[in-house]
């Protein structure tokens, strides 16, 4: 078989990788989401699809098209019109924080949006590669400046998810994706650039690998590791 990408779907005894086949119908439906801003915590992006209650934190088909998108999909910096007449710029900065960011399902995590810091401006300081330092108490911080300039740039993400999910290029096709969609929770997040298929091979190889290890992180980690772009 060929996937969408143009690639032959590499052996996989296993099953450790599913076909989606996406239509113009679904990536229509998956564009008309709206992004909206969950307010808990130190607040973050989530999807919510044309007839999806807030509460409703997953759905089926969501769940099927999501890794489609979060692993297929280019996205680039640029100007994007995110509202009825507003121009947004995503920046190389927002790029950085889009690939860094930890989903659970449609949302975004409201309290470590980026990574494992309690004070999740210090996660957004390593992906953007500022100044870290730690004093005697062994506590990680940044500059007033940059922990101001992040909570700006923080809220500035719900504008940038929701250029991402309605100009990301993907096409109608087959896709190949993990075969468990979104779980475990956390693993998949936006790549923007699809894999190529030595990706694809050295993600089964490390699956393989993980699934004998008695590790139980491991293959969430292998899973994980498909979904970060060079």
């Amino acid at each position: 078989m060929v996937t969408a990408t143009g690639h032959s779907a590499p052996s996989d005894p296993a099953g450790e990788l599913r076909t989606t086949q996406v239509t113009q119908a679904d990536i229509k439906w998956l564009r008309s989401a709206k992004v909206e801003w969950n307010g808990c915590e130190a607040g973050a992006p989530i999807i919510i699809p044309t007839g999806m209650l807030f509460s409703q934190r997953k759905q089926e088909r969501l769940g099927t098209l999501l890794p489609v998108f979060f692993l297929h999909a280019r996205f680039a910096p640029g100007i994007y019109k995110v509202g009825a007449d507003k121009a947004f710029e995503v920046t190389p900065e927002h790029i950085k924080l889009l690939k860094v960011m930890s989903w659970e399902g449609p949302a975004v995590d409201c309290k470590r949006p980026y990574g494992n810091f309690t004070n999740f401006t210090i996660d957004m300081a390593k992906a953007l590669g500022l100044p870290i330092t730690a004093g005697a108490d062994r506590i990680a911080r940044i500059s007033p400046q940059d922990d101001e300039r992040m909570g700006v740039l923080h809220l500035q993400m719900q504008n940038v998810v929701a250029a991402y999910l309605r100009y990301a290029d993907l096409s109608p096709g087959a896709y190949q994706v993990p075969r468990d969609g979104l779980e475990p929770e956390g693993a998949a997040r936006p790549r923007l650039a699809p894999p190529t298929q030595a990706d694809f091979q050295k993600f089964l190889e490390d699956i393989a690998a993980a699934r004998k290890s008695d590790e139980s992180w491991r293959p969430w980690s292998a899973i994980a590791e498909l979904y970060i772009a060079p």
